[in-house]
C-alpha cells in the first residue's frame, strides 16, 4: 500500500510537469497588457547606471528575479530542479523548489530537492510546504535544503479539485502562525496561481508572516492541471478560477492595506511583465512556468543566456522609464485599462493616483 502510494505520488509531480508546460504552450493573452508604464524620453541616466539589487526581511538579491516553485520528489524532477538550479547559480537567481511532502514522508526522496543546494551553494533558496503540515515538518524541509526562506503554499481550489487531495482548511492559518513562531527563517506565504485578496493579506499579516507571494492566475492553473489528472470533466468549470496576478497588484494599492513585502508572480510572460510588477511595489517577480517551458526545448546554457537577456532587458526598460533602482521604479506612473480598471474602481483603489505618480 505505501508503495502503490508513492507510485502515484510520483506519477502526479511528473503529470504537473507535462501539463504545466502543455498550459504555457497555449497561453497568449493577458491581463498585465491593461497595465501601461510612461515612457521618458530623456532619462537622466545610462544603462550602466541600473541598480535593481535589494534586501527583503534579511533576503539579499542581485536581481528581483527568482524561479518559483515548481517540482521535485521523483526522478525526472530531480534532474529538472538540477537543471534550474544550474541556471540560478550561473545567473544569480533567487529559486524555490516544490512542494516537499514527498520528502518528508520519504527521505530517500530528499535528493530531489537538496540537488537544489548542491548546484546552488551559494543562492538564496526557498523551502517548500503546503499549510497543513507542523512546524517540526516546517523545519524539516528548511534542513533538507539549507534553505533561506520557506515557502508555505496555499492551494484551496487545488485540493478541491485533485480527487485525492484535502477537503479541510480551517486549521491553516493557526499551522501558518506556529511555523512563524517555531521556524527560524523568513515565511514567505504564496498561492499557487489564484491570486491574494485583500482579506487574506490582512490575516497573513495579523500572524506576522514576513512575505507574500500573490501568485495570481495568468500562469500555470492549477485547477486545470487537476481537471485533466481527473478526465471526467466533472470540474472543468473552475479551470480560470481567482484573481489575476494583476488584479492582486492593483487590489494591494488600495488604502486600506497595511504594507507588507509582497512578491508578485503567475503568468509573468517577459521582463515587461516583470518590470510593471516591480513598478507596483512588488520587492521581487517570480518565473515558472516561461523557463519551465524554454528549458524544455534548449539546454542548460541556452537557458542561462535567456535568462541573462532577461535581467540586460529589465534593466533597458528601466532606463525607458528613468528608474535607477526599485525605488525610483515604484514612483513610475502606472496606467490601468479595460477590465482591469473596472475591477479596481470596484474595489475602491484610487487609480488616478497610479496615473499620476511624479519621479
Amino acid at each position: 500500500m505505501k508503495m502503490d502510494a508513492n507510485i502515484e505520488r510520483q506519477r502526479r509531480k511528473d503529470e504537473h510537469v507535462y501539463f504545466a508546460v502543455a498550459q504555457h504552450q497555449t497561453k497568449t493573452t493577458s491581463q498585465f497588457d491593461e497595465l501601461e508604464l510612461i515612457n521618458d524620453a530623456v532619462p537622466m541616466l545610462n544603462l550602466a547606471d541600473v541598480d535593481l539589487s535589494g534586501e527583503v526581511a534579511g533576503l539579499e538579491f542581485e536581481i528581483p528575479l527568482y524561479i518559483n516553485a515548481m517540482t521535485g520528489g521523483s526522478p525526472h524532477t530531480e534532474k529538472l530542479n538540477g537543471q534550474l538550479a544550474e541556471v540560478a547559480a550561473a545567473t544569480g537567481l533567487m529559486m524555490a523548489v516544490g512542494s516537499m511532502h514527498a520528502a518528508i514522508r520519504e527521505p530517500e526522496l530528499a535528493s530531489t530537492y537538496s540537488i537544489v543546494r548542491e548546484k546552488h551553494p551559494n543562492g538564496v533558496l526557498f523551502a517548500n510546504i503546503s499549510a497543513d503540515l507542523t512546524p517540526e515538518q516546517a523545519q524539516k524541509a528548511v534542513d533538507i535544503l539549507q534553505a533561506d526562506a520557506l515557502q508555505i503554499h496555499v492551494n484551496v481550489a487545488q485540493e478541491l479539485v485533485m480527487k485525492e487531495g484535502s477537503r479541510e482548511f480551517d486549521h491553516w492559518l493557526d499551522n501558518i502562525a506556529a511555523i512563524k513562531e517555531q521556524v527560524d527563517v523568513p515565511i514567505i506565504v504564496k498561492e499557487v496561481g489564484f491570486g491574494l485578496a485583500r482579506k487574506t493579506i490582512m490575516r497573513l499579516r495579523d500572524i506576522n508572516v514576513d512575505i507574500i507571494d500573490l501568485a495570481g492566475k495568468g500562469g500555470t492553473d492549477f485547477a486545470r492541471i487537476e481537471n485533466a489528472r481527473r478526465r471526467d470533466g466533472k470540474w472543468d468549470y473552475f479551470n480560470d478560477w481567482g484573481q489575476t496576478t494583476a488584479q492582486s497588484l492593483i487590489a494591494i494599492q488600495s488604502p486600506n492595506y497595511v504594507n507588507m513585502p509582497y512578491f508578485a508572480s503567475g503568468g509573468v510572460r517577459h521582463p515587461l511583465d516583470a518590470i510593471k510588477c516591480l513598478a507596483l511595489g512588488a520587492e521581487a517577480v517570480g518565473i515558472a512556468g516561461v523557463i519551465l517551458a524554454y528549458l524544455k526545448e534548449h539546454d542548460v546554457e541556452e537557458t542561462i543566456e535567456w535568462v541573462e537577456t532577461w535581467k540586460e532587458q529589465m534593466k533597458m526598460i528601466a532606463v525607458m522609464v528613468n528608474a535607477k533602482n526599485l525605488s525610483k521604479l515604484r514612483k513610475v506612473p502606472v496606467i490601468t485599462y479595460g477590465r482591469l480598471k473596472e475591477w479596481g474602481e470596484l474595489r475602491g483603489v484610487k487609480l488616478e493616483q497610479l496615473a499620476q505618480r511624479l519621479m
